[in-house]
C-alpha cells in the first residue's frame, strides 16, 4: 500500500500509512526500513527547511527506538549503524542547505541595510540645505521610514560603525536645523509685523480725523494691523517701532479713545505663527 501511494505521489499518505505500520510492528526491520526511508526521502525534497527537519527528527526518534528494542546481533549492528549513517548523511544536507540559505539571507539584508545607509546619508544632506519647515518635516518622516527598513541586527562592524556616527551627525544636525528654521520663521514673522504696523502707521495719519473720530474704523485699523502680533515673538528693534506707531495713535485720541484703544490691544486675537 505504501508503495502505491507513493507511486501515486501521495507521499503524506504514504508517511501516514508508514509510521502506523511501524508502530504496531515495531519489531519488524521491514516495517522500521520502509518507515525510516520514507522520513529520510520526504526530509530531501526541495521543501521548506523546516519540515524536512521534523522528517529528520521522525526518522532519529524512529531509529533510536529501533535501536533500543530490536535483538541485537552482528547484522542487525550493522544495519543500525548504516541507518545513521544515511541519517547523518541527510541531516548535513539540510545543514548546509540551512546554512547557505542563511548566508544568502544575510548577504542580501547586508546589501539592503547599505542601500538604506546611503539613502540615510542622502537625507541628512537634504536636511541641512532645508528651506522651510515643510520640508523638513517630510525629510524627517523619510528618516523614520527609512530607519524601520534597516535590519541593525545584520550589521556589520562596518556597518554599525557608520550607523553611530549617523546617529550622533543626526541627532545634531535635527537639533541645530529646528532652531535654524525656527530662527527663520521668525524673522519672516518680525518682517509681516513691521509691514503691518507701518501700514496702520500710513493708513492712520492718511486720514487721522476718519479713526479718531469712529470706534469701528479705529478698531478694523488696528486689529488687522496693529495689535495681531505677539510681542514675545516681536525683535526688540520690531517693538521700538512698534511703539513708535501706537505713542502716535494713542498721543492723537481723546481719554475715551485712549482707553479703547487700550481695550482693543487687549482684545485682539494674534497670529500664531
Amino acid at each position: 500500500m505504501i508503495t502505491e501511494l507513493i507511486n501515486a505521489n501521495r507521499i503524506m499518505d504514504a508517511h501516514i500509512v508508514a509510521k502506523n505500520e511501524y508502530v504496531r510492528n515495531n519489531a519488524s526491520e521491514k516495517a522500521f526500513n520502509d518507515y525510516f526511508e520514507l522520513c529520510l526521502q520526504i526530509a530531501q525534497y526541495p521543501i521548506e527547511i523546516e519540515t524536512r527537519k521534523f522528517f529528520v527528527s521522525e526518522a532519529d526518534q524512529a531509529l533510536s527506538y529501533y535501536s533500543e528494542h530490536v535483538v541485537m546481533d552482528e547484522d542487525t549492528l550493522k544495519s543500525i549503524l548504516s541507518y545513521k549513517e544515511k541519517l547523518f548523511e541527510v541531516t548535513d544536507q539540510i545543514r548546509s542547505l540551512e546554512n547557505g540559505q542563511r548566508t544568502a539571507y544575510v548577504s542580501k539584508v547586508k546589501e539592503s541595510n547599505d542601500q538604506v545607509l546611503t539613502v540615510l546619508a542622502s537625507i541628512k544632506g537634504k536636511l541641512h540645505t532645508a528651506k522651510d519647515q515643510t520640508e523638513f518635516d517630510k525629510l524627517l518622516l523619510d528618516l523614520a521610514s527609512q530607519e524601520k527598513v534597516l535590519l541593525k541586527d545584520f550589521f556589520d562592524e562596518d556597518q554599525q560603525a557608520l550607523y553611530d556616527v549617523m546617529t550622533r551627525e543626526f541627532s545634531s544636525l535635527i537639533s541645530a536645523k529646528m532652531e535654524q528654521l525656527a530662527y527663520s520663521a521668525n524673522v519672516e514673522y518680525n518682517r509681516k509685523a513691521v509691514a503691518d504696523f507701518r501700514k496702520a502707521f500710513t493708513l492712520f495719519k492718511s486720514n487721522e480725523a476718519k479713526y479718531i473720530s469712529s470706534d469701528t474704523s479705529l478698531f478694523n485699523l488696528v486689529s488687522k494691523h496693529l495689535f495681531i502680533y505677539d510681542a514675545g515673538k516681536l525683535f526688540n528693534e520690531t517693538l521700538i517701532y512698534y511703539n513708535h506707531v501706537y505713542s502716535y495713535i494713542f498721543s492723537k485720541l481723546n481719554d475715551d479713545g485712549k482707553y479703547t484703544l487700550t481695550k482693543y490691544s487687549i482684545d485682539a486675537e494674534k497670529i500664531i505663527q
